[in-house]
Order: structure tokens, then sequence, then C-alpha cells
């Protein structure tokens, strides 16, 4: 075989060599990129966890005061309309029962009136969170929506179910934040082994540029000769 032969075989093998090289380090770089993202979004989430517990809290407070205050009201509408069934059951005379469950009735929609602005105070304090925890290239779950509901004491689980899953997500971000600032250390270790990708694609390109594009090969040359080259790119005759 001859040396100019031999010399066509080790830049075609360093080239192929060098594309499965080249493969492997785009494939680290990709996780690099992901676990810098997630690195760069931690603190952002753990920002916005804060911010959403210090929100929330004075509306879970609030909520909790307003359901104390609505509770004699809602008594006495729930008596009133016990006592509009039994007039009912007895074949009485209805219309003095029903006027009373009208007024307690307004009663309490009209105090909660207030709680409904404690709902829109809340819903907005989710959705931020849930925008940043969409954004996060972490996998965490948004918080469920707000309830649609006028009671003072649902709105008032929503709002420390949001501060737990807010507390949640933060300590999530610091352990994933950690987890990956672990990983890339090894990870750009590997890469500097291996070789950037740009590195690696100049010096494909630079190889490739040495090879003819068309080899004819003689009878002498080994069988394995022509496959060893087409894997490099080259047409062989």
């Amino acid at each position: 075989m001859s040396s100019k032969l031999d010399s066509l075989l080790e830049t075609a093998a360093e080239v192929e060599r060098l594309r499965d090289a080249l493969r492997h380090s785009e494939a680290l770089a990709a996780e690099e990129a992901r676990l810098e993202d997630v690195v760069g979004a931690a603190p952002r989430l753990q920002e916005a966890a804060g911010a959403t517990a210090v929100a929330a809290e004075p509306v879970a407070r609030e909520l909790e005061r307003e359901w104390v205050e609505q509770g004699p009201l809602v008594t006495v509408w729930q008596r009133a309309v016990d006592l509009a069934q039994l007039a009912d059951a007895a074949g009485a005379d209805t219309a003095p029962y029903q006027a009373d469950v009208e007024a307690a009735r307004h009663q309490v929609e009209a105090a909660r009136l207030a709680t409904r602005e404690q709902r829109e105070r809340l819903t907005a304090v989710r959705d931020r969170l849930a925008d940043v925890l969409l954004e996060a290239p972490l996998g965490l779950e948004p918080p469920p929506p707000v309830a649609d509901d006028a009671r003072p004491e649902a709105l008032r689980r929503d709002a420390l179910e949001l501060i737990r899953r807010a507390d949640e997500a933060g300590s999530a971000a610091e352990s994933a934040a950690a987890a990956a600032s672990d990983r890339l250390e090894s990870l750009r270790a590997e890469l500097d082994a291996v070789g950037r990708p740009d590195a690696l694609t100049a010096r494909i390109e630079e190889l490739e540029r040495a090879l003819p594009h068309e080899v004819e090969l003689g009878p002498d040359a080994p069988p394995s000769a022509a496959m060893r080259l087409r894997r490099a790119g080259l047409h062989v005759r």
C-alpha cells in the first residue's frame, strides 16, 4: 500500500473520529446550556417565591379576619333559611321568613364584596408566580388557580396553599441549582477533554479540505480501504 494511501486513510480515520467526538461534544454543550439555564433561573424563581409569600400572607390574614367577621352573618342567614323551611313544612305563611332570608343573604353578600377584592389580589399574586414557574427550565408545576368562591374561609385555604407551593418552589430551585452546579463542573471537564464543538468543527473542515473529492484505488489496496474512505465522505473508484 502506497504512502499516499496510508496518509489518506489516516486522515479519513481522523475525520471519522472527530465527527464522533463532535456529536458527543454537541450533546455535552447542549446539556451545559440547559444546566446553565437552571442555575441562572434559580435566583429569579427564589425571588418570585419570596415575593409571593410576602404578598399572600397579608391576604390570608385579611381573609381570616373576614371569615370571623362574616361568621355571625352566615349563622343568621342559615337560621332564617331553617325557619322558612320549618314554616313551609308546617303550612304557615312563609313570606315573613323569606323576607328575613333575603335580608340576611344581602348582608352576607355585601360583606363578601371585600372578600372578592381579596380574591382578585390573591389571583394576581398566583399568576405572577405561575408565569415565573412556567418560564423556568425546572419542570415545576404552577400552583392551581384561585377558586371561584366568595367564601373567605375557602379563599384563605387557597392563600395558605399558595404560600406553601411558593416555599416548595423556592426550595426546589435551590436544590436544582446546586445539583446543576455540581454537574456543570464535571461536564465542563469532559467537554475540555473531548473538545468544544467550534474547535472540533474547525479541525474537521481543515482536514476535509486536505482530502481529495475522489480517490481511485489500485488493485493492491486492501478491501477495507474503500469503506474507510467512503465513511470520510470520499468518492472511491
